[in-house]
């Protein structure tokens, strides 16, 4: 081989160690800008200021029912905006209650009779041991249809609720709902479903909310934080 031949040999070498080089360079910084953006979404996304969100409801009132499995479901995961939202779920409505005078035993009487208290009760076991997410889910579920049992559902949805039968097996109706009727009662709510923003409560524009609630909840929203979500 001539010495030129040689030196092009060699150029030809540096040429290809520099440009393998350059070709490693571009997708590790690449893969560091990915993964920096990721990152950063995942961080957004955490940090996001949230609106807080109270919905008391009764589980066989058929305007809760549409509420829940459409507007709300639809609202906080379809359109994503369970992450902008600090959401309660209230299961109690409309109740009155008696206390024997001699046993000291507490009597519950919902508005939709027996089954609705025992209803209300699975939904508050169910808001007491899941993540506000899987409650979404579970309940959207079991509002699908009035013979839909817990086990579909959970089936369906691959979670586990033995916690959540436990919890129902254990306990009384109104010890499980005790918490639950002091909130609701504290309101005086006349409509059912009912919704509170930020803990205020409007007595007067609940159909409204209820009717418009995406409407609403993006204007609360925007109000508060002066951010338009998006879908809004």
């Amino acid at each position: 081989m001539s010495v030129k031949a040689a030196k092009r040999k060699m150029s030809t070498k540096n040429y290809m160690a520099v440009l393998s080089m350059f070709y490693i360079l571009s997708v590790t910084l690449h893969a560091t800008k990915t993964t920096a953006f990721h990152v950063e979404s995942s961080q957004e996304a955490s940090s996001a200021e949230q609106l807080r969100l109270g919905v008391y409801y009764e589980t066989l009132c058929p305007d809760s029912r549409s509420f829940m499995r459409n507007s709300l479901y639809d609202g906080m995961i379809l359109n994503e905006w369970l992450k902008y939202t600090e959401l309660e779920l209230i299961p109690y409505g409309k109740v009155t209650s008696w206390t024997d005078p001699d046993t000291n035993i507490t009597t519950l009487f919902c508005q939709h009779g027996r089954t609705e208290c025992e209803l209300n009760a699975l939904h508050a076991c169910i808001v007491e041991h899941h993540d506000v997410r899987d409650q979404l889910k579970l309940i959207s579920c079991l509002l699908s249809g009035h013979t839909t049992t817990l086990d579909e559902c959970a089936k369906d949805l691959v979670l586990d609720v033995s916690a959540v039968k436990e919890c129902k097996a254990a306990r009384s109706i109104p010890d499980i709902l005790k918490k639950y009727g002091e909130k609701t009662d504290a309101l005086d709510i006349s409509f059912v479903p009912s919704v509170t923003f930020d803990g205020k409560f409007d007595r007067w524009r609940q159909r409204y909310f209820i009717y418009n609630f995406s409407v609403v909840f993006c204007r609360e929203y925007k109000a508060k934080f002066n951010v338009t979500l998006p879908q809004c």
